[in-house]
């Protein structure tokens, strides 16, 4: 399998830095370039864009769209499983009422409509997202008629999976 990035002179990457920052709109020659840089600067976080650029280092209106590949984004806490009701919690952000699962859609102490949730997914919910992305793979190659080859899986690092198609 070939682990490298497509078409990476085309794409704008970015990078969480440790000291709190973001440094965006790097192009990268090959990923020889891309694993240097990585190596020398060890950022915390590292993003490339789903688009492709004629220029990926210039500001965004200067950098002369060309496509795009299509992601999808599968997150296991978007996903309504019994298991939320024990593991996740929100908070009332105006009044600090607290409850468990899918927060409400008004806060029955205050009516407010913000709320701070935390979310930690577990076995179950990781599974179901595995089984939602293979619903997804079956549908990308037998209804719309995508090759594996074009299809690319990723493991979004917490939560679910990337699922991104690359075709012309």
């Amino acid at each position: 399998m070939n682990d490298s990035v497509s078409m990476i002179d085309k794409r704008e990457f970015g990078f969480a830095l440790f000291e709190g920052w973001m440094l965006r709109h790097k192009q990268f020659a090959n990923q020889e370039e891309l694993t240097s840089f990585l190596q020398n600067s060890t950022p915390k976080d590292a993003y490339f864009s789903c688009a492709y650029y004629e220029n990926p280092e210039a500001e965004m209106d200067k950098k002369n769209w060309l496509g795009a590949d299509l992601i999808f984004d599968i997150d296991a806490d978007h996903i309504p499983t019994t298991c939320l009701k024990f593991h996740d919690q929100w908070i009332c952000s105006n009044c600090g009422f607290e409850g468990k699962g899918i927060p409400l859609d008004k806060c029955p102490i205050c009516g407010s409509e913000k709320f701070e949730t935390h979310t930690w997914p577990c076995e179950i919910c990781l599974l179901s997202a595995k089984e939602e992305t293979i619903k997804l793979l079956d549908m990308l190659l037998q209804d719309f008629g995508f090759s594996e080859k074009e299809i690319r899986i990723y493991f979004s690092g917490h939560r679910g999976y990337h699922v991104h198609v690359e075709n012309e």
